[in-house]
C-alpha cells in the first residue's frame, strides 16, 4: 500500500498550515482492484494521522437498479477533499455516475474543492471530458491523446498521440517517486527521490 502513503503525504502537505481536521470523503464501490481493502487502508491511514475526519460514500454495484443509482448522492460540498477510489472502467462502456453526481463533482472542483484520484480511479470515465480535465493525466490508450514520460534526468517529454506504449504495469513492486518541484506547497519538504 505504498501508494496509499503517497496519498496521505499529499493530503498532509495540503493541510500543513491548518489547525483544524480536514474533512475527507472517499468515494468507492466499483473498481478492477480490491477497492474494499484500499478504502479501509486509506481511511485508517488518514484517521491515524489525527489530521482528518473521513467518511465513505459507496456507489451501488454495477448491476444495481436505476432506483439505487438515483438514491446515491454523495455530498461533496461537505468536504475539503474527495478521494476517488472508484473505477467504473476505462472503456466507453464503463460505468458512469448519474449525470447529477458528475455535475456535483465538477462544481465542487471548479469551486476549489480538492480531488485526489487514487490508483485505478485514473482509469475511470474515459468519456467524461471534465473528469479528464480534473485528473490532468489518466490511464488512457495511446490513441486517446498525447502521453508524457519523465526521463531519468527529470525531463518531461511529450509523446505524440498514437505513438509510444499503451498503459500497463506489472505485478506490485517497490518504486521510486521523483519529485520535480520540491518548492510546490504539496511537495515542499520531500526529497527529490524516495522509495
Amino acid at each position: 500500500m505504498r501508494s496509499a502513503w503517497l496519498v496521505v503525504m499529499l493530503l498532509w502537505a495540503a493541510l500543513a498550515r491548518s489547525e483544524d481536521k480536514l474533512p475527507v470523503l472517499i468515494v468507492d464501490g466499483i473498481n478492477n482492484h480490491d477497492w474494499q481493502t484500499a478504502t479501509r487502508e486509506l481511511r485508517a491511514l488518514l484517521l491515524e494521522s489525527g489530521r482528518f475526519t473521513v467518511d465513505v460514500s459507496t456507489s451501488p454495484p454495477a448491476d444495481a437498479p436505476a432506483s439505487a443509482w438515483n438514491a446515491w448522492n454523495p455530498d461533496f460540498a461537505r468536504y475539503r477533499v474527495v478521494v476517488n477510489n472508484f473505477n467504473g472502467g476505462h472503456t466507453a462502456a464503463g460505468i458512469r455516475w448519474p449525470r447529477r453526481v458528475e455535475q456535483a463533482l465538477e462544481e465542487y472542483v471548479s469551486g476549489g474543492g480538492g480531488l485526489v484520484v487514487y490508483h485505478a480511479a485514473n482509469n475511470a470515465f474515459l468519456e467524461w471530458p471534465a473528469y479528464n480535465d480534473m485528473i490532468g493525466l489518466g490511464w488512457r490508450d495511446k490513441n486517446f491523446g498525447p502521453g508524457l514520460m519523465v526521463t531519468a534526468e527529470g525531463q518531461v517529454v511529450k509523446i505524440p498521440k498514437g505513438t509510444g506504449l499503451d498503459p500497463g504495469h506489472g505485478p506490485r513492486h517497490d518504486f521510486e517517486v521523483h519529485v520535480l518541484n520540491t518548492g510546490h506547497p504539496v511537495t515542499r519538504g520531500l526529497t527529490r527521490t524516495s522509495h
